[in-house]
């Protein structure tokens, strides 16, 4: 590929900005359709992974036939739905609810949620398999029964996974006697590679494009693996960030800014990876002083829309340049501990602290009248789905994670 043609690739990468009916789903059952045995080796390649992924998030050629449009899961054909009484968010195609090393994963059809234990625990793009770890293996499960279709042998304990939103990489993390280290591998477990070592155990978070992942130093440096740059390039924090810790990192749907809660995620920071904007500190003032207090941490709606949370209540945020827009809060009927965004961004899927999972409505957001809003009471969480009620885990001492494809 020349290099024209490489920066062309780049500048139209940067400038896409998906619609609101596009959804993460259709993104990556594109990159699926792609044979099993693709390695990306060069940053030609890389980029081309890439187009293709912009190609299903605009419509473009790929969508161009019904054969196609099926694939990438936009098919103009109604879909079968679940069952009502299946525990898996209408047109999900995978949902599980991970609490320390016991998960519970929900399929389509699937009369009921069966626990499972595994030491770090990840959905694939669209839930065609599953990545777990258990003892010193990094296994690769089919999702309807949990089957081992792959395993791979690690020097350590799994801790963390995640897949990049096109399939093509898998990034992990293993515990050594000398501490934690970042692997990378290929979607059909080939090409691993370490990629850093003494990292922190918190799960790495993809940017859309799969282009670049974010992960955590055991010094609580944040750091940013380029792969079409070749480069590893370090985030710098605001100063109000000191003390913060990191619990969760997380990249926005599209476009670079990265989002990192601290470790009681009740608080956050946001750097823009581009380095077009300064990083500044987001969450609501008057939870800083109440501790312990355990939040959900944050979820993205879109480039510029977050949800935070905080002891029972969540709040939209909208990013205006440097300028943080409160929208309207609403409160759940008991602690957050988890949070996760429908890939449509138009629900939410959140953990209690009363050992449900359940769906709730967006909390609403009026750029206009948004600081009248901020001083207003916080409206009632609207559920509209139980997907999971575990009374015997109420207060979950441990980390819980929401996996929502």
């Amino acid at each position: 590929m020349s290099r024209e043609l490489e920066e062309r690739l780049e500048r139209a990468l940067s400038q896409v900005e998906p619609g609101d009916a596009v959804t993460e789903q259709a993104r990556a059952a594109a990159m699926d359709a792609l044979p099993r045995g693709l390695r990306v080796r060069h940053r030609a390649a890389l980029l081309i992974a890439a187009a293709v992924a912009v190609l299903a998030l605009t419509g473009g050629t790929l969508a161009a036939s019904e054969t196609a449009r099926e694939v990438v899961g936009i098919s103009s054909a109604k879909k079968e739905r679940a069952p009502a009484e299946a525990p898996l968010p209408a047109g999900a195609s995978g949902f599980a609810t991970v609490v320390g090393e016991t998960v519970w994963l929900a399929r389509p059809n699937a009369s009921e949620t069966r626990p499972a234990r595994f030491t770090a625990f990840e959905l694939s793009p669209n839930a065609i398999y599953v990545a777990a770890g258990s003892g010193n293996t990094l296994l690769a499960l089919d999702p309807s029964g949990l089957k081992v279709v792959k395993r791979h042998r690690v020097e350590g304990r799994v801790t963390a996974i995640t897949w990049a939103p096109i399939g093509i990489y898998i990034a992990y993390i293993v515990r050594t006697a000398d501490g934690s280290n970042l692997h990378l591998m290929e979607g059909n477990f080939t090409n691993d590679r370490l990629i850093a070592r003494h990292v922190s155990d918190v799960t790495p978070s993809w940017r859309w494009d799969s282009l670049a992942v974010a992960f955590a130093k055991s010094d609580g440096s944040v750091q940013v693996l380029d792969l079409g740059a070749g480069r590893t390039f370090a985030v710098e924090p605001p100063p109000c960030s000191a003390g913060l810790g990191t619990g969760q990192l997380a990249f926005a749907p599209y476009g670079g800014r990265l989002a990192v809660s601290g470790e009681m995620r009740y608080t956050a920071w946001i750097a823009d990876t581009t380095g077009s904007r300064s990083p500044m500190c987001v969450g609501d003032r008057y939870v800083r002083s109440v501790t312990p207090v355990s939040g959900g941490g944050v979820a993205w709606l879109g480039q510029n829309d977050l949800v935070m949370t905080a002891m029972q209540r969540a709040r939209r945020l909208h990013l205006d340049g440097n300028q943080i827009v409160r929208g309207r809060m609403i409160e759940a009927p008991a602690g957050i501990t988890a949070i996760a965004t429908a890939p449509d961004r138009r629900t939410l899927a959140v953990a209690l602290e009363d050992g449900r999972v359940v769906v709730v409505a967006v909390p609403s957001i009026d750029v206009g009248q948004a600081g009248l809003l901020s001083s207003f009471e916080p409206a009632q969480a609207e559920i509209r789905q139980v997907l999971l009620n575990v009374p015997e885990l109420r207060g979950w001492p441990l980390r819980v994670t929401l996996l929502w494809r």
